[in-house]
């Protein structure tokens, strides 16, 4: 329970799934969800795609921060650009 806030770490984590998006399309980041609550329960439950195996290693590190489960350890956009 509890209050959720949200603030910049949530764009960041949307800028990782848009990434997904572009190194794995036209593969659906999540695929087995139908409705919109079925996917906050997996992104709340740390469940995130997994990275194409062609995608370079710095890349891939990238993504992976950029959704981490802990929002306050997500890089902000400058750390990324």
């Amino acid at each position: 329970g509890g209050t959720q806030r949200y603030d910049f770490s949530c764009d960041i984590y949307s800028f990782a799934i848009v990434m997904y998006e572009v190194v794995a399309a036209p593969k659906r980041p999540y695929p087995d969800t139908s409705t919109p609550f079925q996917l906050y329960e997996q992104v709340r439950d740390g469940v995130r795609p997994s990275l194409p195996k062609k995608l370079p290693q710095e890349l891939n590190h990238i993504v992976r921060l950029c959704w981490h489960s802990n929002p306050q350890k997500r890089p902000s956009a400058l750390e990324v650009g």
